[in-house]
C-alpha cells in the first residue's frame, strides 16, 4: 500500500482478504484492509472493514478514522457527524488522547462545514489548533472555516499569526490567503 497506485492497492487488498480470513480480530490488518477497500473504490468493503473494527475494539481510533474517510468519499457528512461526536469523549479521556484527537477532529470539523455549520466546524477546528497548534494544515482549517462562515476578521489574524510558523512556502500562502479574505472584507 506504501507504493501507492490502484495496482498495489490491489494486490495489498487480496493479501489483506487473506489475512483477515485466517484472523479476523487482527486490528492492524482490519485497518489496513479498510483503506486499501477505500483506495479500490470498494467502499461498502471499507465501511465493512472500519465497522468491524469498530466492533471489535470501540477504544481504537483508527476505525472510526476509517470509517469517516469512507463515509467522506461517499459524501454522507452527516453520518461522519453521527459516528464521531458520541466516541470523542472517550478520546478526549483516554490515554493517547492527543493522537486519537489529531486524527478525528478534523473530520468532524470538515463535515460540519460541509454542511454549513461553521460555528461547530470553527469550534471543532479550534479544539484540534490546541492539541497542536503550530500544525499548519489544523491552522489552514480553521483559516477556511472562518473564511467559509464569511468571518473574514479572524480568517485574517489566524493567517497572519501562521505566517511566522509556517514552513518555508507555506507563508506566502498564508499571505494569499489574508488578502484573499481582506479583499473579501471590502479592504
Amino acid at each position: 500500500m506504501n507504493a501507492g497506485g490502484v495496482e498495489n492497492a490491489l494486490k495489498a487488498r487480496t493479501r489483506l482478504r487473506e489475512a483477515i480470513k485466517l484472523k479476523g480480530t487482527d486490528e492492524r490488518a482490519l485497518y489496513l484492509l479498510a483503506q486499501a477497500e477505500r483506495q479500490t473504490h470498494e467502499l461498502d468493503a471499507a465501511e465493512r472493514a472500519a465497522r468491524q473494527l469498530i466492533a471489535q475494539n470501540s477504544k481504537n481510533p483508527r476505525g472510526f478514522y476509517a470509517l469517516a474517510e469512507t463515509l467522506e468519499e461517499r459524501q454522507r457528512y452527516q453520518d461522519v457527524i453521527d459516528e464521531l461526536k458520541p466516541a470523542l469523549p472517550q478520546f478526549r479521556s483516554g490515554a493517547g488522547s492527543e493522537l486519537a484527537l489529531g486524527m478525528l477532529l478534523p473530520h468532524l470539523g470538515f463535515s460540519y462545514q460541509q454542511l454549513n455549520r461553521f460555528d461547530e466546524a470553527i469550534a471543532t477546528f479550534e479544539e484540534a489548533r490546541k492539541l497542536a497548534p503550530e500544525d499548519p494544515t489544523v491552522a489552514g482549517f480553521l483559516i477556511q472555516a472562518n473564511l467559509s462562515a464569511k468571518r473574514f476578521g479572524p480568517a485574517i489574524e489566524l493567517a497572519r499569526a501562521a505566517r511566522g510558523r509556517l514552513p518555508r512556502g507555506n507563508p506566502i500562502r498564508a499571505a494569499r490567503v489574508a488578502g484573499a479574505a481582506a479583499e473579501r472584507q471590502g479592504r
